[in-house]
Parts: C-alpha cells; sequence; structure tokens
C-alpha cells in the first residue's frame, strides 16, 4: 500500500517559517526545526513557510521539482552545475569553492609559512631572547588582542611573560595559547593582523624577562602541527570521498578532518602513525621520518655525534647524519612526536662498561641521573629483560662489568614497536634480539632519569639499576 506519492509533506513549524523559504530543517520533537548544525543529516527544505500556528510545506530528498534554497554571503556569484553545497549552521548552504573562502585559506596559510620562517630564525638567539605581539595591519574592527594577551598571561610567571608590554620568551607556552592554530607563530587568527617583533636581550631583562630561564613549550614544531579543519558536510558519500581526496594527508576524527603531519610534530602513537606510512601517500611525497627510523635500525652508529671526538664516533657517525642535519631533526622530532600507550610496561638495556669507566659512570648516574651517551641521537631499549641481560653479558676476567638498567612505565622514552615491525621489509635484516618477539623503545639524546636504586653482584660482575621519571 502507497502511504504517499509525493515528497513533499505539511509540518507544523517549529517557529516562525515564514521569510525562511530555502533553509533546511531537522525534526525537532515532531515539527519542523531550521537546522543549526553544519553536521546534522536534515530532514529536508522549506519551500513555503508558514507562522507557528499553520504548515509549512518541506520538500524531502527525492523531490521532483525545483527547488530555491539560500546560499549564504552578500553576493555568492555563480554556482557552477554539479558543484557540491554544504549546509551551515543557521540553515543556510554555502559553496565550499567560494573566492572569497578561497583568499582567506589562501593569505592565512602564506602568512602562516612566513611566521614560522621568522619564528625558526630567532629561534634560540641569545640576542634576541623574547618577542613581542605587535599589530602589523588595520582592522576596522580589531580583536581585543590586549585583553586576550593579560588573560593568557595570568597562568605564566613574570620571568617569562610580561603582561605591558606584550612580550614573552621565544619559546613561552603563551604563544600557543594565544594561536587559534595552535601553533606559535603569527598569524594567531584568521585576517587577525597580529604580529611579533624581536625583543633584545637587555629590553627583555629590563621589563622583567629572564633569558636564561626555562620556558614551557617546545620550540620545534612543524608548520602543520595542529592543522585541521571542520568541514560543514555531513553526507557519508561526501566525507568518504573527501577523505579519500587528501590521500592520506588527513583524517576523520569525528567531525573533525585532521592533518596527519606525516613528517611533522604532531603527536600521535606509533600505530597511528605506522598506519599513514602504510596506506601510501602520493607519488613524491617522501617519508623522511620513516626514512631516517630505517637508516637508524639499519645501523645506530652512522648516527653518532663527530663532534665529541669519541673514537667510535669518529670510525662511524656519517657526515648527512650529524646534529643539525635534516636526518638528525627527523629522528629527534618522530621520538618526540609519539604518544606512549597507557599499560603498564618495564623496560631494560644492557651495557658492558670496562673497569676503569664504572666507578666515574655511576657516580655520575647517581648523583645527576642516567641520560644517554653523549655522542648517541637515542639509546635503544627493550621490554624482555633476558635479552638486556644477554646483550650486557658478564665481565668475567676480562676487566669490565656489565650494567642492567631497569625504568618501570616511562614516560621520556618512546615505544616504536609498532613502527619497526611495519618496516621489517624496507629494513631488510633482523636486528638482534629481533624486534619480532621483543618491544623497542627509544630515549632520546637530552633526556635525564633518576637513579632509584643500585645493586652489585660480584658473583656475575653485574650491577642493576632501577630508574625513575619521579
Amino acid at each position: 500500500m502507497i502511504a504517499r506519492a509525493e515528497q513533499v509533506i505539511a509540518m507544523t513549524p517549529a517557529a516562525e517559517h515564514r521569510g525562511e523559504e530555502g533553509k533546511f530543517v531537522v525534526l525537532d520533537s515532531g515539527a519542523a526545526k531550521v537546522t543549526t548544525s553544519a553536521t546534522a543529516k536534515p530532514l529536508g527544505v522549506i519551500l513555503e513557510g508558514a507562522a507557528v500556528s499553520g504548515k509549512s510545506s518541506i520538500g524531502l530528498p527525492g523531490f521532483s521539482g525545483t527547488v530555491k534554497v539560500k546560499v549564504t554571503g552578500a553576493s555568492p556569484g555563480t554556482i557552477a552545475l554539479g558543484t557540491y553545497l554544504t549546509v551551515k549552521s543557521d540553515g543556510t548552504i554555502q559553496d565550499l569553492r567560494s573566492v572569497r573562502r578561497m583568499k582567506v585559506a589562501l593569505e592565512t596559510n602564506v602568512r602562516m609559512a612566513q611566521g614560522k620562517a621568522r619564528w625558526e630564525r630567532f629561534s634560540g638567539n641569545e640576542q634576541f631572547p623574547a618577542m613581542e605581539l605587535v599589530r602589523i595591519e588595520a582592522r576596522r574592527v580589531p580583536r581585543e588582542w590586549a585583553m586576550i594577551w593579560a588573560e593568557e598571561a595570568a597562568g605564566y610567571p613574570r620571568t617569562e611573560v610580561c603582561v605591558e608590554p606584550p612580550m614573552a620568551l621565544h619559546g613561552s607556552g603563551i604563544w600557543l595559547d594565544i594561536s587559534r592554530f595552535g601553533v606559535p607563530w603569527p598569524p594567531y587568527n584568521f585576517g587577525s593582523g597580529m604580529g611579533q617583533k624581536p625583543v633584545a636581550r637587555d629590553r627583555a631583562m629590563e621589563v622583567g624577562l629572564d633569558p636564561d630561564g626555562a620556558t614551557t613549550a617546545a620550540e620545534d614544531l612543524s608548520l602543520n602541527h595542529a592543522l585541521e579543519v571542520t568541514p560543514q558536510v555531513s553526507d557519508g558519500r561526501l566525507r568518504e570521498a573527501l577523505s579519500e581526496g587528501m590521500q592520506g594527508y588527513a583524517e576523520w576524527e569525528g567531525d573533525r578532518l585532521v592533518f596527519t603531519d606525516p613528517n611533522g610534530t604532531r603527536p600521535t602513537t606509533a600505530e597511528a602513525l605506522a598506519e599513514v606510512w602504510d596506506q601510501g601517500l602520493p607519488e613524491g611525497f617522501a617519508l623522511h621520518q620513516r626514512d631516517a627510523l630505517v637508516d637508524w635500525v639499519r645501523d645506530s652508529r652512522v648516527f653518532y655525534d663527530r663532534r665529541t671526538e669519541d673514537d667510535a664516533a669518529l670510525r662511524y657517525g656519517r657526515a648527512e647524519y650529524q646534529p643539525g642535519t635534516n636526518v638528525w631533526r627527523d629522528l629527534q622530532r618522530l621520538i618526540a612526536r609519539l604518544v606512549n600507550g597507557d599499560g603498564e610496561v618495564v623496560i631494560y638495556r644492557g651495557l658492558t662498561v670496562p673497569d676503569a669507566d664504572l666507578k666515574g659512570l655511576l657516580k655520575g648516574w647517581r648523583a645527576e641521573g642516567y641520560s644517554p651517551h653523549r655522542r648517541n641521537a637515542a639509546d635503544s631499549w627493550t621490554n624482555n629483560r633476558r635479552s638486556a641481560l644477554n646483550y650486557a653479558g658478564t665481565g668475567g676476567d676480562g676487566g669490565r662489568w656489565a650494567v642492567v638498567l631497569e625504568w618501570a612505565n616511562p614516560r621520556q622514552a618512546k615505544d616504536v614497536t609498532a613502527l619497526v615491525r611495519s618496516l621489517t621489509e624496507r629494513i631488510g635484516k633482523l636486528k638482534s634480539p629481533t624486534v619480532a618477539q621483543d618491544a623497542e623503545w627509544l630515549l632520546p639524546r637530552g633526556a635525564r632519569v633518576r637513579v632509584v636504586s643500585v645493586r652489585r653482584d660480584a658473583g656475575k660482575r653485574t650491577y642493576f639499576l632501577k630508574l625513575s621519571d619521579e
């Protein structure tokens, strides 16, 4: 039995519908309500609006007639046949390819790149350790940046952030806090007209900043570290098509399309990053962090810092892998961006130490904490205690001692197991012990971990050390 032959129904308006023709509605407690969500799937479009006491004519999907809809924008221009439109939160629709939108996006991206380049130029500059928030372009209705700055500054020490004038150390987290885009360089919002001016060391100290003090934000952030967008697209087919068109550059997280930042600093798990690497990005896009990890796993000694004048570093370290080079930075960025899982874990590292060096090393570790050797880009750790013991061996009569480090629930070390396992074919050889059975963790150079206990087994010429982040 056919209940309805036409795709037009009469519905009670949830609010005044006269003059609202062309807007999209959703079902709300049995009434037709103009949608206030850009992601909710609409019921239909108002063909003829009525007062609350009357009935509005609502065109449903599949309606065969011509429907006039309301397009956002004072001058929306001509919309070409076949153009995909998206519903906005006021019930109107919008052409995502409008010239004005594309111009704003292009200008913002260009200024973002310029801002990052300027930011990096002054990173670590001792003569200009701070920056000042300044207006570089006039605006007809400027935002209250002085108020925004003062509110965010309340959470920082005066030695790091000055309220008036609005200055802060280069590495302060306040630059992230005032940014809509989650990066420390300008622009800080669409069309903000705000920028930065470098502040000389004497001037920074004059307003109470401490150029040699600690700051709260990381200096090394990629351009697309926090890049994401919330497309006003609710149709599943369009969402899928948009995702496929990004070719691995972005993925859906709820209503947000998040840039995966394959070579950047956006936080991610090893499992998620392995999926990004595996799905294949567009031809010609180089996965620099993946390639750096492959080189490290094949032979970590090529990353030895030759500036230390260590015999092994001078022998094995290669020029293209030295600190400051792109490959070195790629490896360090990879380690820094990884987020470990929440489960309980204990990791181990085995060392063999000559008698002549043992006393000094133990004394230094007890006093200042354990840190990777200054020549190393990172230390390799395992979750297999037996593997660490085998690697350390025993001192025997050879004038050497075995040292086994144990570390529960590490925060500074990062789990790269999923990444290494996904690269087995590319690496071209198995590690010993193989990561197929053991997990692999990396502790980057510069990290420091407290030694909480030391136990000596004289018979086996072995020291057992327990470490902790606390």
